[in-house]
């Protein structure tokens, strides 16, 4: 039996690509600093810092202007599952970086996923606004959403999208029936394929 083609949303920072650790670096470096990833316990990191909101922007513009950002690695396994994924299903990445970002983030995929279909979308416009992204999945039908942050996955979760939250301090405490906890790709890409298996069964 085909699969059903399924429309799958996914983040980009803290899912595809391991921003907090290569921001950290950044921010160390800057400040004399030694935080490490079990520091960062709310999304937000002006949050745990603490800093003012304006000065996190402004930092977060600052290292997203560095080479180093073009270099932020990826998170193990999601290259090869995001393939795998594509062949039969549409996929769209959906990130909050700000659409002043779009060329430097269209350079990162076409670097890491050269000569797939893959739809890219900004949930912040040039001047920040949010366009939410539970609005995005609604519009184009996703069913599916892979995602770090909590508020979202449970906005989201609400509209009755799929979400699977990838386990880290700044989410631990989320909880909805439609968000599945995973703690890497592979988990993932078991579990949406346990999703087609269930779906192809009822029919």
């Amino acid at each position: 039996m085909t699969k059903r083609k399924m429309k799958i949303g996914i983040d980009i920072d803290g899912v595809i690509a391991d921003f907090v650790k290569k921001f950290l670096d950044f921010y160390n470096k800057k400040t004399g600093n030694n935080l490490s990833v079990k520091d960062w316990i709310t999304y937000n990191f002006w949050d745990f810092i603490p800093m003012a909101k304006e000065e996190g922007k402004k930092l977060m513009d600052e290292f997203y202007s560095l080479e180093d950002f073009d270099e932020i690695p990826l998170i193990e396994g999601s290259k090869e599952v995001i393939h795998e994924l594509a062949k039969q299903n549409q996929i769209y990445i959906i990130t909050a970086r700000p659409l002043r970002w779009g060329e430097k983030t269209k350079k990162f995929f076409n670097r890491h996923f050269p000569g797939k279909q893959i739809s890219l979308i900004h949930s912040r416009d040039e001047n920040d606004r949010t366009i939410y992204k539970r609005e995005i999945c609604n519009n184009l039908g996703i069913n599916i959403l892979i995602e770090d942050n909590g508020d979202i996955a449970y906005q989201c979760a609400e509209k009755g999208v799929v979400v699977f939250l990838l386990n880290c301090l700044y989410n631990k405490n989320v909880k909805h029936e439609n968000i599945i906890r995973v703690n890497n790709w592979k988990e993932i890409l078991e579990k949406i394929n346990e999703l087609n298996k269930i779906e192809a069964k009822n029919g």
